[in-house]
């Protein structure tokens, strides 16, 4: 069952001391700061109550590429071989050794 998504706003109360206003967390959710990633409902943001903010824009880059590999069709994926523990690599940007790879 999915978490009931809540405004940036609640979000915003949620996770910082001292509160954003409405243009700043409309451009973090615009520039994908905000991760997973707020959707527009109605004429508003919506985001998940565990959605973090992420500055780093590596961190920013792997998330969006780990999202696409997750979210492509199966069709796409047939032919591809995608390691579980590349897609958590590319998600939350760990670092293995030879010992971990199976």
């Amino acid at each position: 069952m999915m978490a009931r998504l809540i405004t940036l706003q609640e979000w915003d109360e949620k996770n910082f001391s001292r509160p954003h206003s409405r243009r700043t967390l409309y451009k973090w959710a615009r520039e994908g700061l905000i991760q997973p990633r707020p959707m527009i409902v109605g004429k508003h943001y919506q985001v998940h109550p565990d959605a973090r903010y992420v500055s780093n824009r590596a961190q920013i880059d792997r998330l969006k590429t780990a999202n696409r590999m997750i979210n492509d069709s199966a069709d796409a994926l047939v032919d591809t071989e995608i390691d579980p523990l590349a897609l958590e690599i590319f998600a939350h940007g760990c670092t293995t050794t030879e010992t971990d790879v199976h």
